[in-house]
């Protein structure tokens, strides 16, 4: 048990880093003009290191809520930090990866670039709540597990 604790700790922590760094640039790249936001992005190096991390963050916190089921609140924020995890991945291909395919991974403007920039923003910065509230829920079940 320790281990499924230590590991969801630890990659729910590293799954927040690319939300949460998008989270803190929000304010600047929100009302970005297109020749800044474009050159900005590409510094990025995609989503492989996101969907890494966040793949790992749901099996490990998968493997928290199976490791705690005897004990009722434990396994509750366990739970919880998964569906978390789960919805973060679920807004970012109902909504981001979309709009980066529309514009070439944010290479080419699309029709309504300024409606697009918006969402993309937004939607980051809606999983980057919902990852900051499951290293909650995994941190809590960790607590009431230790007693």
């Amino acid at each position: 048990m320790n281990t499924a604790q230590f590991l969801a700790i630890i990659f729910t922590a590293l799954a927040l880093v690319p939300s949460g760094t998008h989270l803190l640039e929000f304010p600047s790249k929100f009302n970005a003009p297109q020749t800044h936001y474009f050159p900005a992005h590409s510094i990025h190096f995609g989503p492989a290191l996101r969907w890494l991390v966040w793949t790992a963050a749901l099996i490990t916190d998968g493997w928290l809520a199976y490791a705690m089921r005897g004990s009722a609140a434990a396994y509750v924020f366990a739970f919880a930090a998964t569906l978390l995890i789960l919805s973060a991945f679920g807004i970012c291909l109902l909504f981001t990866q979309p709009e980066s395919a529309e514009t070439s991974n944010w290479t080419e403007a699309s029709p309504d670039w300024r409606a697009a920039h918006a969402s993309r923003e937004y939607t980051h910065a809606a999983n980057a709540v919902l990852i900051f509230v499951a290293l909650i829920c995994v941190s809590l079940s960790t607590l009431v597990a230790s007693g």
